[in-house]
């Protein structure tokens, strides 16, 4: 019997204001997950090809149990699949056996700013991956986009910019104020 039970879970995460003053220190990796779609490692290729075709997602993650293996693509299943006689041969194996290659897995709670280390530091043919997000103890709690990363990353450097130009403007008035100060008093 083969398992094609599947879910997909679009997530309508709670809204995280991305507008500048953002603290690195107050993001919650939980609140930018995007989807937590996800199958059985003992559904079909071609169910899971399936799944692709009538979802949004383009990562699927895969699970024996509630325990986690590993992700697939959309790319890697639809190349396996496309292929001259891939469907005759890979539609009815197990996709546990299809794992995506290389994975980013990140941890609950992990800092932003080392997520965004992590993330921006990989490889070309996987930059645009999704990321696993997953708990204490290894399992899957949903899959964060590469863009929302993005935008996180964006937020936070324009707070800095926001930051750094507020000193910049006090330093410029106490500069002011002392060659005032100094002006009076050798006028004095």
């Amino acid at each position: 019997m083969q398992a094609t039970a599947q879910r997909e879970e679009q997530v309508s995460p709670a809204p995280i204001d991305l507008n500048p003053p953002v603290r690195a220190e107050s993001i919650d990796l939980r609140v930018l997950i995007g989807h937590r779609s996800a199958t059985q490692a003992s559904a079909s290729v071609e169910s899971v090809a399936d799944t692709f075709k009538t979802g949004s997602v383009n990562f699927v993650a895969v699970l024996e149990g509630q325990r986690l293996l590993g992700m697939c693509s959309r790319q890697e299943t639809a190349a396996l699949l496309g292929g001259r006689y891939g469907f005759s041969l890979w539609a009815r194996k197990p996709i546990r056996d299809h794992l995506c290659k290389q994975e980013t897995r990140i941890k609950v709670a992990t800092p932003i700013g080392d997520v965004l280390r992590t993330v921006f530091a990989r490889p070309d043919e996987n930059f645009y991956d999704d990321v696993l997000l997953v708990n204490e103890n290894g399992g899957f709690v949903g899959f964060i986009g590469t863009e929302t990363l993005f935008k996180v990353q964006n937020a936070l450097l324009l707070t800095n910019i926001q930051e750094i130009e507020e000193r910049d403007r006090e330093i410029r008035q106490k500069n002011e104020q002392m060659e005032t100060d100094l002006r009076v008093a050798t006028e004095l």
